[in-house]
């Protein structure tokens, strides 16, 4: 039988992995109830799993370049949304930081290689700002509003 001292160990190294993000690879397939309807996963405050049923009343898309390397740029003019997702061209031969303004490629942000997405949950898409690493590179995006 293992000493007490030893099963404190493995709980505080299982409580410490679990406390971790997994992250979710950008090919997962989308999350589908039983009638095949898109869901979003979620964590709440207390760290379990939430799905809710994806909700739109409309969705709009557009694409955005960055003319100079190292100048960031928003994404869009004030535009009221839900949430977005922005993809990196596939394009590209660098790579994207998405942030908020002053974001840089070489230092902030998150950074998007060619083809790879990230999803936000914000309400307006002028507070998201894209930078590159090679001048005239850009994103494509899609959002809910």
């Amino acid at each position: 039988m293992p000493e007490s001292a030893d099963m404190d160990s493995l709980a505080q190294a299982i409580n410490r992995l679990a406390s971790r993000p997994v992250p979710i690879p950008s090919n997962s397939p989308p999350f589908q109830d039983s009638n095949g309807s898109p869901r979003r996963a979620t964590l709440d405050e207390s760290g379990n799993l939430q799905m809710a049923t994806a909700s739109a009343n409309s969705i709009g898309s557009g694409s955005k370049t960055v003319s100079t390397a190292g100048t960031d740029v928003a994404l869009a003019s004030s535009t009221a949304c839900k949430s977005v997702v922005i993809q990196a061209l596939d394009s590209n031969t660098g790579v994207i930081a998405v942030g908020s303004a002053g974001v840089d490629a070489a230092t902030s942000g998150i950074v998007l290689n060619p083809g790879d997405s990230v999803e936000m949950d914000v309400s307006n898409l002028g507070t998201i700002y894209i930078d590159a690493t090679v001048s005239g590179e850009g994103v494509r995006y899609t959002y809910v509003y």
